[in-house]
C-alpha cells in the first residue's frame, strides 16, 4: 500500500524521523576496494536477484541487458551471460578496469559517475538491472531517469535494495552500513517509485545471499548471524518495474 502525503519524510518517501548517513564520497576509489576476498562475496550477494532477472529474459525473449551498477560483472557473466545476445556492463572506473581485466570480450563495459550518469550508446536494452546501487546515492534521481533512458519499449527494469525493516527491525532509524545513505521499506520504496513514474509489476522479498559451490559455508554463517540477531531471512526486495505509461 502506497503512503500518505502525511507519512512522506522527504523527496525519497522515507519516514519523517529517519536519518539517511552523509553519502560516502570515493568509497570505491581505493586500489583494494575489487580485492579478492570482495571479489569472492560478489558471487553470493544478490544471486536470486539475478537468477530471477535470468528467467524474465527467457520468458519474454529478450535479447540485451544492461547492468547499471555491475561490480566486478561476476554475475552479470555467470547468471544473465548466456541468457542474453548483448551484454553491458556500467559502473564506476575501478570496477569497471577490473571487469576489462578479467572479462575481456565477455561483456561491454563503460564508466559511469552513478551519482550523475551519463552514457551515449545510441541504443536501449530489453532488460536494465539495477541491484544495490539506489542505497548508496546521495540523490537516487538521476539514476532512475537513467534506467528509464536505457529501456527498450516493452522491457523491463530490475530494482533491488535492502528492505530496511526486514533487516534492522521497525526501530531503525538510520543505515548501519556506513555505504549506505538511506534505506527504505517496502510501502516507502512503491511510494518513490511510484511518485517518479514507475509502474510497478512485481514487489517480493528474497535471501540477500544465494548458496554457490566454495561459499556455502560462508552463507551459512551470514543466515544464523542474522537470525541470532532476529533478523528475518528475506531481506532483499526486488522490484520489476516499468516506466508508466502517459494518461
Amino acid at each position: 500500500m502506497l503512503l500518505s502525503a502525511a507519512a512522506m519524510s522527504d523527496a525519497y518517501f522515507i519516514r519523517a524521523d529517519y536519518r539517511p548517513r552523509p553519502p560516502r564520497q570515493a568509497v570505491e576509489l581505493t586500489p583494494d576496494y575489487w580485492n579478492p576476498a570482495r571479489i569472492r562475496m560478489s558471487r553470493s550477494y544478490q544471486r536470486q536477484v539475478y537468477e530471477r532477472a535470468r528467467g524474465l529474459l527467457r520468458e519474454r525473449g529478450y535479447r540485451s541487458v544492461i547492468d547499471v551498477g555491475c561490480g566486478p560483472a561476476t554475475k552479470l557473466i555467470e547468471i544473465l551471460g548466456p541468457a542474453a545476445r548483448a551484454v553491458v556492463g556500467v559502473d564506476v572506473a575501478p570496477a569497471i578496469e577490473y571487469c576489462r581485466r578479467t572479462h575481456p570480450g565477455a561483456a561491454e563495459f563503460h564508466v559511469v559517475d552513478l551519482e550523475h550518469p551519463v552514457l551515449a550508446l545510441g541504443r536501449t536494452f530489453d532488460l536494465v538491472i539495477c541491484s544495490d546501487v539506489i542505497e548508496h546515492l546521495a540523490d537516487p534521481d538521476p539514476l532512475l531517469r537513467f534506467l528509464k533512458g536505457l529501456l527498450a519499449p516493452g522491457g523491463l527494469i530490475v530494482l533491488s535494495t535492502p528492505e530496511r525493516e526486514a533487516l534492522r527491525g521497525t526501530t531503525a532509524l538510520t543505515s548501519a552500513n556506513p555505504e549506505h545513505v538511506r534505506e527504505w521499506n517496502r510501502a516507502e520504496l512503491a511510494a518513490y517509485l511510484d511518485d517518479r513514474g514507475f509502474e510497478i509489476l512485481d514487489q517480493r522479498l528474497l535471501p540477500p545471499m544465494g548458496l554457490v559451490r566454495g561459499a556455502v559455508l560462508r552463507v551459512l554463517r551470514a543466515t544464523c548471524d542474522q537470525l541470532r540477531h532476529g533478523r528475518g531471512l528475506l531481506t532483499c526486495q526486488f522490484v520489476v518495474c516499468r516506466p508508466r505509461a502517459a494518461p
